[in-house]
């Protein structure tokens, strides 16, 4: 549940929905233990929950880990629990996350984040002031709103497994907007060519951790951009010791012209 602005009402209609609907089989996370050293114990929280909440989410990159793709396995894959001063043991978990925050979140195309993402956008508040009573309005209101769910769903999921929304179209725009800043920085160096040309991995990976891209992670993850949406394909080379090139892309300082190019460039000249 995304809202820029605040105020829209996400932290209320969450701790509602929670504590009325789910009572004791709610709880919440916070940022700390997504990314604290102590992440190792986060799926206790989920073992005996319905919902859980993380209010006030800033980590923008949170549905992309590995924490979070184990957590939304919607009861799938069995998962380790950890206490602390407990011996681990596995289980499953059956929880929901319910995530506000005031920012978008990093989105890709890929099916493990879509098929686990429901996307709701509040927009602001217009020549409205917050309403102090609704809290309890909400409250009274909490029947009917369980009725029209029910209903909702009954229409947006006949086949009990994905939901089908009108917020498709507004994940897609987040995806293709995470995937812009890999075209700025494809853009700044490189091209796409034919397949004799090619670059060396180390040097497409000492590029982009001068960009940001600095994990094994990221950098992963814009390989198979690359190989997804530029045509690039992996070559590892044993006779060389095993060294990697991508080929299909050439620096562009680097490029060599075309057969029509340097024509027209010689004509030009003539003129």
């Amino acid at each position: 549940m995304h809202g820029k602005n605040g105020e829209e009402g996400k932290s209320l209609i969450a701790r509602v929905i929670g504590q009325n609907l789910y009572g004791p089989a709610h709880n919440a996370i916070s940022n700390a233990s997504i990314s604290s050293n102590e992440k190792r114990f986060i799926n206790s929280f989920f073992e005996h929950a319905a919902l859980v909440i993380y209010p006030d989410a800033s980590n923008r990159k949170c549905l992309s880990s590995e924490e979070f793709k184990t957590l939304a396995s919607a009861g799938s894959d069995p998962v380790l629990i950890e206490r602390k001063g407990k011996p681990a043991y596995t289980a499953y978990l059956n929880a929901r996350m319910w995530i506000c925050s005031n920012f978008s979140p990093e989105v890709t195309s890929d099916n493990f984040m879509t098929s686990r993402l429901l996307y709701i956008n509040i927009s602001p508040l217009v020549d409205e002031a917050p309403d102090p009573s609704i809290s309890e309005r909400l409250i009274e209101e909490l029947s009917g709103f369980l009725a029209y769910a029910e209903k909702c769903y009954e229409e947006r999921c006949p086949d009990n497994y994905r939901i089908q929304t009108e917020t498709d179209n507004a994940v897609k725009e987040l995806a293709d907007n995470f995937y812009e800043d890999y075209d700025i920085i494809f853009g700044k160096y490189w091209q796409q060519t034919d397949e004799q040309s090619e670059v060396e991995a180390s040097v497409l990976k000492s590029t982009l951790f001068n960009e940001g891209i600095k994990s094994n992670g990221e950098y992963s993850k814009f390989v198979e951009w690359l190989v997804k949406y530029k045509g690039v394909t992996k070559q590892k080379r044993s006779e060389e010791r095993g060294r990697i090139f991508y080929k299909g892309i050439t620096p562009i300082r680097e490029r060599k012209l075309s057969l029509a190019e340097v024509i027209a460039i010689t004509d030009k000249q003539g003129q």
